[in-house]
């Protein structure tokens, strides 16, 4: 009977064993782990292709055909040499267009500049008429002294004086229509003086732009590296076209790294940070941050321009940007996997232990938490409530708020 009673009882052990297991495999196995403080560490590694500022690459403004080219790699050209030629285009029709209509002006402009001069000169009409005028009243006196004499009627008389009447009016109408000729002739004068200037403006600036497209002409004293075209070549716009070596930033270099939102915090303006290359032996110069520029097409990249001298001959060499940084101190650090996020808020789960006489769970609690500051291993949080205890580090599948958990492991 003692046999029997041990034997069940041993039955019932195991039964309770191989219940519990089960059920453990059936609920969230969990990983967990305490609070930490302290700070965190960052660290930046990117790469990035360098290249010289005592070099410059100048580009195709348009589209365009290759004519000639005057000179060859690594030749020194002067100031005003003429480093190649492009094909004409249409610009030169409308070129001569301009000029022929800039002449016309001109021509006009002399046309009524030698009316002006003819009418400067008392206009003969006028003359007639003031001597007519003149005329009539010596007739009238002569013939008022017939009149008071009866030698004459009075509508005689009254008709020398309508004579006069309307001859001032002809001589008044004369003098209005020569000052308006003037006018006018004024008026056309000063239209060909705007229209001539607004054609040689035109002319001027359309000039510069052929000779700027049609040829392109050494600006300074200087090394042409590279000609990236051959002859009779059609040239893209934004096409590089020569390379030139230029004086003002000798030994510099200048590297562009591509840095997501977090990490472009480790940055700012004007930092000093440290570049690297391999040559023969891992080299480290002093860079400067030149400019954090926006990336149109990538979100939340942004492009740091880091500047940097060297005598080491590095054009287009791979480069490293490596930063360390420290953050103050945190009271609460949790690893990154403990970090849950619900849609609203970001949040932990906490352990909270339930025990009796016969069993006990681990059931979990959802704390609701602030980000201070982060790496790509732990997080930095400010509390919204209580924070001891232990926290769910990661599990096997999804925990909710709330629920039965097995510890798995505790770190």
């Amino acid at each position: 009977m003692k046999r029997l009673g041990f034997l069940f009882f041993i039955i019932v052990i195991i039964l309770t064993f191989v219940s519990n297991t089960v059920y453990n495999l059936m609920i969230p196995n969990v990983k967990i782990c305490e609070f930490k403080s302290g700070k965190i560490q960052k660290e930046l590694k990117e790469q990035a292709v360098c290249k010289s500022l005592e070099s410059k690459i100048i580009y195709s403004n348009k589209d365009k055909i290759v004519k000639k080219i005057n000179f060859k790699d690594n030749q020194e050209i002067k100031k005003g040499d003429i480093i190649l030629e492009f094909e004409t285009d249409d610009r030169v029709y409308e070129l001569k267009n301009l000029k022929i209509e800039y002449e016309r002006c001109q021509n006009d402009k002399k046309k009524y500049l030698s009316l002006r001069e003819e009418n400067i000169k008392e206009d003969p009409n006028i003359k007639i008429l003031e001597n007519k005028i003149n005329n009539l009243k010596e007739d009238i006196a002569k013939n008022k002294i017939l009149y008071d004499n009866d030698a004459i009627s009075k509508d005689t008389l009254e008709g020398f004086q309508e004579n006069i009447k309307n001859t001032s009016l002809e001589l008044k109408k004369e003098k209005k229509d020569y000052k308006k000729e003037n006018i006018e002739l004024d008026y056309n004068i000063k239209e060909c003086e705007l229209n001539a200037l607004s054609y040689m403006l035109k002319i001027e600036k359309l000039e510069k732009e052929i000779k700027e497209d049609n040829m392109l002409i050494a600006k300074e004293d200087t090394k042409l590296q590279k000609i990236y075209v051959n002859q009779g070549q059609m040239v893209n716009i934004n096409e590089p076209i020569i390379e030139i070596r230029t004086n003002e930033k000798k030994n510099t270099y200048e590297a562009n790294f591509l840095l997501d939102e977090d990490e472009v915090k480790l940055v700012n303006v004007g930092d000093e940070v440290n570049i690297s290359y391999f040559l023969k032996q891992n080299k480290i110069k002093k860079g400067k941050v030149i400019a954090i520029n926006n990336i149109g097409d990538i979100n939340n990249t942004k492009e740091v321009k880091i500047e940097f001298s060297s005598d080491d001959d590095i054009n287009k060499q791979v480069v490293n940007l490596e930063i360390k940084n420290e953050s103050p101190y945190y009271d609460y650090i949790v690893p990154s996997s403990a970090l849950k996020y619900d849609g609203k808020n970001y949040y932990i789960l906490k352990i909270n232990k339930e025990e009796n006489v016969i069993s006990k769970k681990y059931k979990t609690i959802k704390l609701k938490v602030f980000i201070l500051d982060r790496n790509d291993e732990y997080i930095a949080l400010k509390p919204r409530n209580n924070m001891d205890g232990k926290i769910i580090e990661s599990s096997n599948a999804i925990v909710k708020e709330n629920e039965e958990v097995y510890i798995m492991e505790e770190s």
